[in-house]
């Protein structure tokens, strides 16, 4: 049988909830479009999507495939944010069968050594073949519009693309497609697969909060002050061993997520 990859965007409506735009747990906030397309063959899958006029109408806007193996998306902390929230049972079968996860804006920032933190799909689509979009959805919502205020034509289009100009989708495809060949080349296809599974982490704290034992945060701290000085020793030793010069050595910056980048991930 034949494993899917899943492409997936969302258009939402955009209530700021304490301080989180677009957040699905503000009440009044639901999907108002959907985007994806599923391929089994490099570029092949048909790019549709749903438009919802109210949140009732919104409810079941997901469905993953049980062939489906890989779930892409850019910033795709954002839909699986949504997914965890209205769709847990559908993230939860995926992720069981085996399910993955890409989102090519972590991916981007991987193969970009580090240095492109949060690239937009429009940096990134232009890299590999696609297109910047028509920015007059963007605008809109700069203006201070919910996204249900947006013309339901020009939010399908901005979403899925026209004849003329890829969509969300469309650009969201061909970015994946570039950089799954760009990790395999460089041989950096696992460690970014693994990373993209720690998303889902983002998503339950989101959903659930995040609890600090603040007495057993006192004393791992104090146990790792106590190591600190015998890490620090080794990790000089192993740099010098990998070939870093005296000079380099003392300069390094250990502080730094550039050196530290540099001398794990060269560049």
């Amino acid at each position: 049988m034949k494993k899917g990859i899943m492409f997936l965007d969302l258009e939402v409506e955009n209530n700021e909830y304490y301080g989180s735009i677009a957040s699905p747990r503000h009440p009044d906030n639901y999907v108002v479009a959907e985007g994806h397309a599923i391929d089994y063959e490099p570029y092949q899958g048909k790019v549709e999507g749903s438009y919802f006029r109210s949140k009732n109408e919104a409810k079941n806007w997901l469905s993953i495939p049980e062939d489906v193996w890989l779930l892409v998306g850019h910033n795709l902390s954002f839909e699986l944010d949504w997914i965890y929230e209205e769709h847990y049972e559908e993230l939860r079968d995926f992720i069981n069968r085996g399910g993955r996860l890409w989102c090519t804006q972590l991916a981007e920032y991987r193969l970009s050594r580090q240095q492109h933190l949060y690239p937009s799909l429009n940096e990134v689509a232009v890299k590999y073949g696609g297109n910047v979009k028509v920015d007059a959805v963007a605008l809109m919502w700069e203006q201070g519009k919910l996204t249900s205020e947006i013309p339901k034509d020009l939010l399908m289009d901005y979403l899925l693309g026209t004849p003329e100009m890829e969509g969300d989708i469309g650009n969201t495809r061909l970015a994946f497609y570039g950089q799954w060949q760009e990790a395999t080349e460089r041989g950096m296809l696992k460690a970014i697969l693994e990373q993209n599974n720690a998303l889902l982490y983002n998503s339950v704290c989101m959903s659930n909060g995040l609890h600090v034992d603040t007495e057993v945060a006192q004393a791992n701290l104090l146990s790792l002050k106590e190591r600190l000085s015998d890490v620090e020793t080794d990790l000089y030793n192993a740099r010098t061993e990998a070939g870093m010069s005296t000079d380099g050595n003392l300069a390094f910056n250990m502080g730094s997520s550039y050196h530290k980048s540099a001398w794990i991930y060269g560049g």
